[in-house]
Order: structure tokens, then C-alpha cells, then sequence
């Protein structure tokens, strides 16, 4: 039985993932990826009446019938089970201040990872590991570590291939490269130096998470996958993408919705990766 301790991962111990081709694992050009399955709630309700709550079963259902694959948001309950849920509090209390089993009890729509990995063996899932400076002072969460290596044993126990990860937190993403050779590693980075109300909490650590030239030199230095920005900087920074893109760096971007098809048309013209959608439900069923 592997024994799942981050540390053990560390210089010549044997990761319990082998290691395969990472361009391979990031097919087709560009990846279309569900937000939060079928598109995060702020975003989908500003087009119309809400369909799909975001991070629940019924969204990632519904989205892994018309695109590769869907993004989510992990943080561990009180019992470290890995949660999909996109922000620390729920009825104003921290996530890990619940058991999993109180959770469910409480809202009806959240879900485990282990439940979204047994929907679909051939889904691509875009991890975002979440955590923030806000999280260890105001919530007295878990460490890095245990949340990135709970994670892990829950892909590794349900035989989950077709994963990669994403984090705001740059140390996040430097356990992640570390801690096994298999899952391409993405850095989040907002881009525009502007934080929303949502990520005031996020450890800027130097300005590497919010201005992009730092987060591209950030990903390029400890060689990282790539990073993952929104979309409006696709459009206002080009240059510096193209750039990044031409130095070996996938990039992803989210926030575009199916109607914007001048700007999906020039994020493909310009090499991206992947774009990572809301509202998924007005794309054609595949």
C-alpha cells in the first residue's frame, strides 16, 4: 500500500504516479473547460436566471456533455475530505469547522471530490487547490501540505488520470511540481494588479499572483506547466502572452462565455492552451 506522505516524495523517493507526456495529457488545442462545471454563479447570473449551481454534481454533469472537462475548487472539511466548494465560509462559518457529513446535511448541492472523479473516468479535471493567507489567520486551516497530499490520495485511490492542477498560492504550486512527476502544474494569476472583493485574502507573495509578467517568470523559473489568467488580459496584454507562449508556457485563460466569439477566435489564433468557460450550457452538445 503507497504511503501517502509529501515528504517521502522529496529528492529520489519514488513518486506514486508515473510519469508520462504532458503535452499529451493537455489534448485537444484549445482544452474547453467548464468553470466550476457549467460556469460559476456571479458570472451566469448576470445572462439570466441561474440553471446550474456551480460546483455540484448536476453542473459538472451537464458541462462534460458538451466540452473536455471542468474546473473546480478543493478545500478539506473538518474530517479532510476534499471538498468542492469555491470560497472558505459557508453559512458563515469556515468549511473545516464542518465534517463532510455536516455539510451535506446543510447544503444540499456540495459534493466530495471522490463523487465528481466517479462521474466520468475520461473527464479532464482542472484542480485549483485553494488558499490564502486569510484561510490560516481568520480560519486556523490545515497546512499546504495536508490539503495538497489529501487531494492526491483521493486521484490516486479513484485511478484519476486525467487531472492538472492550478493554484493562486505560489507554494501551493511548488509542492504540487515537487510532491509527484505526473499532473501538469498551472499558476493563477489575475494579471491586471486589480483584486476583486473575493481575493483580497490571497497571499500576493512579492506581486507574483497579480501582475503577469511575474507570474510568467514565476512559472518559467521552477518550471511549471504554465500559467492560467483571465480573459480580458488575453486582449490587453498579447505581447507578454505571446511571448510567454513562444518561451514554452501553456496558457489558459477563464472567463469567456460561448457568445464572445471574436475573443475565443483570437485566444486560439494566439496558441492558447485552454479556455476555461461559463455559461457551458449554451455550447452545442458535442
Amino acid at each position: 500500500m503507497v504511503s501517502f506522505s509529501i515528504s517521502s516524495w522529496s529528492g529520489t523517493a519514488k513518486s506514486p504516479f508515473q510519469p508520462f507526456p504532458l503535452k499529451q495529457s493537455l489534448q485537444p488545442v484549445p482544452l474547453r473547460i467548464g468553470h466550476r462545471g457549467c460556469g460559476s454563479n456571479k458570472t451566469n447570473s448576470k445572462f439570466g436566471p441561474q440553471k446550474y449551481v456551480e460546483n455540484s454534481i448536476k453542473s459538472f454533469q451537464e458541462a462534460q456533455k458538451r466540452i473536455n472537462g471542468v474546473e473546480l475548487d478543493i478545500i478539506l472539511s473538518k474530517d479532510k475530505v476534499p471538498v468542492i466548494h469555491h470560497d472558505f465560509e459557508i453559512l458563515e462559518q469556515s468549511i473545516n469547522k464542518y465534517s463532510f457529513e455536516e455539510l451535506q446535511n446543510k447544503i444540499e448541492s456540495i459534493c466530495s471530490f471522490e463523487q465528481v472523479l466517479n462521474q466520468n473516468e475520461e473527464m479532464i479535471v482542472n484542480v485549483e487547490i485553494k488558499y490564502s493567507r486569510e484561510c490560516i489567520e481568520q480560519h486556523d486551516y490545515f497546512t499546504r501540505a495536508l490539503v495538497i497530499e489529501q487531494t492526491l490520495k483521493c486521484i490516486h485511490e479513484n485511478k484519476k488520470h486525467n487531472c492538472y492542477f492550478s493554484s493562486f498560492d505560489p507554494v501551493c504550486c511548488l509542492i504540487l511540481k515537487y510532491a509527484q512527476n505526473k499532473f501538469p502544474v498551472f499558476f493563477l494569476n489575475i494579471g491586471l494588479g486589480i483584486l476583486t472583493k473575493s481575493q483580497k485574502g490571497i497571499d500576493m507573495n512579492q506581486n507574483v499572483c497579480y501582475k503577469l509578467q511575474n507570474g510568467i517568470d514565476f512559472a518559467k523559473r521552477f518550471g511549471l506547466q504554465g500559467i492560467v489568467t483571465s480573459q480580458p488580459i488575453t486582449a490587453v496584454k498579447s505581447g507578454v502572452i505571446d511571448k510567454a507562449i513562444k518561451n514554452g508556457l501553456d496558457v489558459f485563460s477563464w472567463g469567456t462565455v460561448p457568445s464572445q466569439t471574436k475573443q475565443i477566435e483570437k485566444q486560439i489564433k494566439m496558441g492558447m492552451r485552454g479556455i476555461i468557460y461559463d455559461m457551458v450550457y449554451e455550447i452545442d452538445l458535442k
